[in-house]
């Protein structure tokens, strides 16, 4: 067995050699004359004698058998670390480094190599997740662009190019403002975040989901959802902004609350939003102390025509009958549909009586008017009931039913016609 080179080298090199993390070996060129304890356990091997006579080459995967064809000389000379794999005695596969040099005072080439099996698994695991990452970000609805401190784009999610029309070339490298209104508050950094507060006050705002206009390629306008969170990496700050287009939410949004507050047919406000409006009007009459009326208007001849000629004729009654009234009354009071034929009127801000019936009179007339259809005109009438504040009802509910007694007094009558309510 031979433990060292012939030229039996110095004993404190040996010990030296002994003490390396790396397997360290020393050879002339051919067989392996001296390895070191590390390099023993890398490969496998308990003592030096059971690789006697074996060559470092002997050691290598065969995917690198090409690499036994080089000498010593020639890798030596190279001063550059090879990257290679080696089999161990239990034929378990490393992934190491190789350096190969030259010791011309004892006629022998020293190969140090650095097992990085457990580094190239860790970063395969990394590269893995990393994939993984960036296959979950690019499948995500959500647009998402990272930024560094300048406000510069550093990188964008497929979604991110869909929200905003751009690609993501064109997008990397701009500032985070193209993708907003000029004239939008969105000065997310011109210098570092912790350097000026008014551009970190920006983005502390954006660390909960806020509402902002985004601008698309064209140039639209779109409103969004957008969360910002701070990444510090080393002395770096960067942010992570996570974009949500909600125009069709927006969208729904309106329809859901035009369906709540507005009627269908004639798109006046329903019950629902008067009840709103008149608990508004009366607060606004106890601070002023002025007075307001509460006009409910019952359609004469509707039935007739919703039953002769149809529902289509009937929502054209209505139609013409909400265009009639919103016509005599001013934009600050209200003409709402409550019912099937029954309309109700708020008047804010009404000095005498006398005005209340000029507007009622001039309602009546103008609901009496003909509606053409195609098989002639026809005219409808309306009974209908007035009720005053405060005279006729404090809230809301005292208002409606003594303005609903008052018209069906007038419905009694069988004319187009209106009655004031009793005072209470």
């Amino acid at each position: 067995m031979v433990v060292t080179i012939n030229t039996d080298p110095d004993k404190a090199f040996e010990s030296i050699l002994d003490r390396m993390n790396n397997l360290i070996c020393l050879c002339k060129g051919g067989p392996i004359d001296y390895i070191n304890p590390v390099g023993l356990k890398m490969l496998g091997y308990k003592g030096s004698a059971e690789i006697a006579g074996k060559n470092i080459t002997d050691f290598l995967h065969p995917d690198y058998s090409d690499f036994a064809e080089i000498t010593l000389h020639e890798l030596a000379a190279e001063q550059s670390l090879v990257s290679l794999k080696l089999i161990t005695a239990v034929n378990n596969v490393l992934d190491v480094e190789m350096w190969v040099s030259e010791l011309p005072h004892i006629n022998c080439f020293m190969i140090e190599v650095r097992d990085i099996t457990s580094h190239i698994r860790a970063a395969k695991t990394l590269r893995s997740r990393e994939q993984w990452l960036e296959g979950v970000i690019n499948t995500v609805a959500d647009g998402i662009i990272s930024i560094d401190d300048q406000g510069d784009i550093r990188s964008v999610n497929p979604a991110a190019e869909q929200i905003f029309g751009f690609s993501s070339s064109e997008m990397i490298g701009k500032n985070l403002r193209t993708l907003v209104p000029e004239d939008a508050p969105v000065e997310v950094v011109a210098a570092k975040p912790w350097q000026n507060k008014e551009q970190s006050d920006w983005v502390r705002e954006l660390d909960t989901l806020q509402e902002l206009t985004g601008r698309r390629k064209g140039g639209d306008e779109f409103v969004m959802e957008m969360a910002v969170r701070e990444l510090q990496h080393g002395e770096q700050m960067s942010f992570t902004g996570i974009v949500r287009d909600i125009t069709e939410r927006k969208r729904i949004e309106e329809q859901i609350r035009t369906m709540a507050h507005f009627d269908s047919v004639t798109t006046l406000p329903n019950r629902n939003l008067l009840a709103d409006r008149l608990e508004e009007a009366i607060k606004r009459s106890h601070r002023g102390h002025h007075k307001f009326a509460l006009l409910y208007v019952d359609l004469n001849k509707f039935k007739p025509i919703n039953d002769e000629l149809g529902h289509d004729a009937g929502d054209k009654a209505l139609l013409f009958v909400a265009g009639q009234m919103k016509d005599c009354v001013r934009e600050t009071d209200t003409v709402a549909r409550v019912g099937g034929d029954e309309f109700v009127v708020l008047l804010e801000n009404v000095p005498v009586l006398d005005s209340v019936k000029q507007v009622a009179e001039k309602l009546l007339g103008k609901i009496a008017e003909p509606i053409e259809f195609s098989s002639g005109p026809r005219s409808l009438g309306a009974a209908m009931g007035i009720a005053l504040h405060p005279e006729h009802g404090e809230t809301r509910d005292e208002l409606m039913t003594s303005a609903d007694k008052a018209m069906y007094a007038a419905k009694e009558t069988g004319e187009s016609c209106f009655r004031i309510s009793v005072q209470s």
